[in-house]
């Protein structure tokens, strides 16, 4: 029987960078199993390295809140105490800092064009986040209503929208960004405005 290698052509055959190209592939190899991360009756197995390790291991990545980290590391197979006491020490040694966390992602997401509204919710609901000084003190993190309006005119110059219906396609647009409604309506009629008198 041929093997799948050796049906194609070779080096002197006329068809050899065809040849060559997949002269290394060899279906026939054994391939490593990926190990299974449930045991016979379903059950998750507990993973075989410390939960602190893990923490170490997804904080390198990037910056995450404790919320997250919980909710990642129960996910992973560890017990909820495991989990707590990892990141309580992650916190302790200033590997986790939801403060930090926050600040970074508010600047992320601002530089994405993305309004108060979407930022608050993903905060609250994906990490956690008590967003209660968010909302004492917008100004703080550049999420009150002028430097959201500045920013949502930025963003409809950068990126105007393409419709016969200009203002009511850049509302859309400024809503779909996570921008405030109030913020949306101003920045829209200010960027249409502006296309007037060009």
């Amino acid at each position: 029987m041929v093997s799948y290698r050796e049906s194609f052509p070779t080096a002197g055959s006329g068809g050899a960078s065809f040849g060559n190209a997949v002269a290394s592939f060899e279906p026939d190899e054994a391939r490593p199993r990926r190990r299974r991360s449930r045991t016979a009756d379903g059950a998750k197995e507990h993973p075989s390295k410390p939960a602190f390790d893990r923490v170490v291991k997804l904080c390198t990545q990037r910056d995450r809140s404790r919320f997250e980290l919980m909710q990642r590391l129960v996910k992973d197979g560890y017990t909820e105490q495991e989990a707590a006491e990892a990141v309580n020490r992650a916190v302790s040694c200033n590997l986790v800092d939801d403060a930090r966390f926050t600040d970074a992602y508010i600047r992320g997401r601002l530089s994405m064009g993305k309004g108060s509204r979407a930022i608050m919710g993903e905060l609250k609901g994906k990490f956690g986040i008590d967003i209660a000084a968010l909302e004492e003190d917008p100004s703080a993190f550049g999420l009150d209503e002028e430097s959201q309006m500045e920013r949502a005119v930025g963003f409809l110059k950068a990126h105007p929208p393409k419709a016969k219906d200009a203002w009511g396609a850049a509302y859309r647009k400024l809503l779909g960004k996570g921008y405030p409604a109030s913020v949306a309506a101003r920045a829209a009629r200010d960027w249409h405005d502006s296309l007037s008198f060009s």
